[in-house]
């Protein structure tokens, strides 16, 4: 292996680390510190929405911000074991069927985890953030399977 490719393949080591480390430091936290820091984020959104489509026209509800939030910690996971599989030159349908359960262990011990502060553990909170993982795995495989296909045919050109 090249010392690029190790010097990637360390740097997204530490990325899906520190990522898994985030969702699960944020699941220790009881209910009022997870609310209280994510309620800026709320009210940036609703915001936003506010200048794009008038105020009061559409609302937000603190809930739906969070649930998102959670999909896209789960995509960029996603989009980090996909990069990770990239490096390792496991670019194949099996090397990303491989990669999927990663998302789905670490969705359930995010969920187990809140249990031990007082926080119910809901499925639907696995669904929601497996569908981020699953949904950024997609993507990756959908452009796999456009790039190998133009590949393909330039080379019987």
């Amino acid at each position: 292996m090249s010392y690029k490719r190790k010097a990637a393949l360390y740097i997204i080591i530490a990325l899906i680390v520190l990522t898994i480390a985030y969702i699960w430091l944020n699941s220790v936290k009881t209910q009022e510190q997870s609310a209280g820091s994510s309620e800026p984020v709320y009210e940036t959104v609703q915001e936003i929405v506010d200048d794009f489509v008038g105020e009061g026209t559409v609302e937000i509800t603190h809930d739906g911000v969070r649930k998102f939030a959670h999909f896209l910690e789960f995509a960029a996971l996603g989009v980090e074991f996909c990069a990770l599989y990239i490096v390792l030159k496991r670019q194949s349908f099996g090397g990303f069927a491989e990669m999927l359960p990663f998302g789905l262990y670490v969705a359930v011990i995010d969920e187990g985890i809140q249990t031990l502060s007082d926080r119910g553990p809901e499925v639907r909170d696995i669904f929601i953030d497996y569908s981020g993982y699953l949904a950024a795995t997609l993507v990756f495989f959908i452009v796999f399977v456009i790039r190998r296909a133009v590949k393909r045919r330039k080379e019987s050109e």
